[in-house]
C-alpha cells in the first residue's frame, strides 16, 4: 500500500510529487498474537440476520465491557435503515444482548435495539467514546428535504450508554462509513470519509475536519488527509490515539476488483502527516475463515492488563462488499477480536 500526502488546502497536484514513503523504521512493532476462530457475537435475531455492521467496544469497568453495533435485517440494502444494537459482557468474550424495551420491532420491544434508522433519519456508522464521564455517539444521518436527501454527521450523549439525548448536527456532508472524533493537543479532529471524484464511483479516502467551535461542537468542511489508490480504496480510518504522540489508523482497505475488504495499518504523530506501517502484519485470515471477505476494525483498543497487549474488536463477514444482503444462512457475519502486541520499536 502506498499513501499520498495531500496539501491541507485540499488541492491536488501531480501525484508523483505527493508520494509519502513509509518510514524506514516505524515507531512501533505491531503483531497479531491471536484471533478469535469464530465470532464472539453472531447474528441471532431477525433485525441482525442480514448483516452485522460497524461496532465499537469499550471496557468501562473492571468486569463491564460494552458494545454498540449496527445490524441489518434480511434483504435490507439501505445503509440508513439499520439498527443500533447494544450488548454487554463481563469478560469481553461472552456477550449478552439485553432486552432494553426501547424500540418496537414487529410489535415487540423485547430486544437489544437502541435506535431504528428507519424511524429517525438513519443510523449508520456508529462510533462511541466516553469523555468526562459521559458517553458520546456519532452517526451518519439522512434527512429528506423537498424529496432530496440531506446528509450530515450528528452526535448524541448519554449517562448510561443506552438512553440517549437528541442528536445534534456537527458536520454537514455525506459520509457512509464510521467517523471518528479524536483529540490532538486539546483540539478535536473528526476523521470522515472523503471522496476523490464522484461519490460512490470515485476513490474512497480519509478526510479530516477541525472543530471551529467548542460548544456546540461544529466542524468545517473536511480536508483530504491521506489516500491509497483507486483500485484499493481506504474504506475507513479506524483512528485510535495510542498515546499522546502516536495515532494508529486501522484502515479497512477495499479491493474493488475482488469486492473484498481487509485491514491495513497507518500511523501519525500529529494528525497531519500519515505514514504506512511498512512491516508485514499477519491478520490470521484465511480463505476459509468466517471473516474472509470483509473486516472493519472497531476504532478502540482495550488494554489487556499490561503496557503492550491490547484487544482489537472488529466486524467481519463472508459476504462480499457489493453482494446484496440475504439470509445469513448463506454466510457468517458477526464480531470477533484480535489480541495484538504493540511495543516501542526504538528500544534496543
Amino acid at each position: 500500500m502506498i499513501l499520498f500526502l495531500i496539501s491541507l488546502s485540499g488541492c491536488e497536484t501531480d501525484l508523483a510529487d505527493l508520494i509519502l514513503n513509509a518510514e524506514e523504521k516505524p515507531p512501533i512493532k505491531f503483531i497479531v498474537a491471536d484471533k478469535s476462530a469464530e465470532p464472539l457475537l453472531i447474528a441471532s435475531n431477525p433485525w441482525e440476520n442480514g448483516l452485522i455492521g460497524y461496532c465499537t467496544v469499550l471496557k468501562t469497568q473492571a468486569t463491564k465491557w460494552e458494545m454498540w453495533y449496527e445490524s441489518f435485517p434480511t434483504n435490507s440494502n439501505d445503509d440508513y435503515n439499520s439498527y443500533l444494537c447494544y450488548a454487554t459482557s463481563e469478560n469481553g468474550i461472552d456477550w449478552v444482548k439485553p432486552n432494553l424495551g426501547l424500540v418496537d420491532y414487529n410489535g415487540n420491544k423485547d430486544n437489544n435495539i437502541i435506535f431504528s434508522g428507519t424511524d429517525m433519519n438513519g443510523i449508520h456508522g456508529p462510533f462511541v467514546f466516553k469523555e468526562n464521564g459521559r458517553y458520546h455517539l456519532i452517526v451518519n444521518q439522512r434527512r429528506r428535504k423537498n424529496e432530496d436527501p440531506e446528509y450530515s454527521i450528528a452526535m448524541a450523549t448519554s449517562e448510561d450508554g443506552v438512553n440517549w439525548s437528541d442528536f445534534i448536527k456537527i458536520f454537514n456532508g455525506y459520509s457512509d462509513t464510521q467517523n471518528v472524533l479524536l483529540d490532538f493537543k486539546k483540539k478535536k479532529k473528526l476523521f470522515v470519509r472523503e471522496w476523490i471524484g464522484e461519490v460512490s464511483i470515485g476513490e474512497r479516502a480519509v478526510g479530516i475536519s477541525r472543530s471551529k467551535s467548542t460548544l456546540p461542537l461544529l466542524f468545517d468542511k473536511s480536508e483530504l488527509a491521506y489516500r491509497n489508490n483507486f483500485e484499493e480504496d481506504i474504506y475507513t480510518s479506524g483512528a485510535i490515539n495510542l498515546n499522546d504522540n502516536l495515532t494508529l489508523c486501522l484502515n479497512s482497505i477495499f479491493n474493488k476488483p475482488k469486492e473484498e475488504i481487509y485491514l491495513g495499518l497507518t500511523y501519525s504523530r500529529d494528525g497531519d502527516a500519515f505514514y504506512k506501517y511498512n512491516e508485514d502484519v499477519d491478520w490470521q485470515t484465511t480463505d476459509n475463515s468466517w471473516d474472509n471477505k470483509t473486516i472493519y476494525a472497531s476504532p478502540s483498543l482495550i488494554n489487556a492488563g499490561n503496557d503492550s497487549t491490547y484487544y482489537l474488536y472488529y466486524s467481519g463477514s463472508q459476504k462480499n462488499h457489493d453482494t446484496p444482503i440475504s439470509s445469513n444462512e448463506d454466510y457468517i457475519t458477526g464480531i470477533g477480536r484480535f489480541k495484538v502486541l504493540i511495543t516501542d520499536n526504538n528500544e534496543e
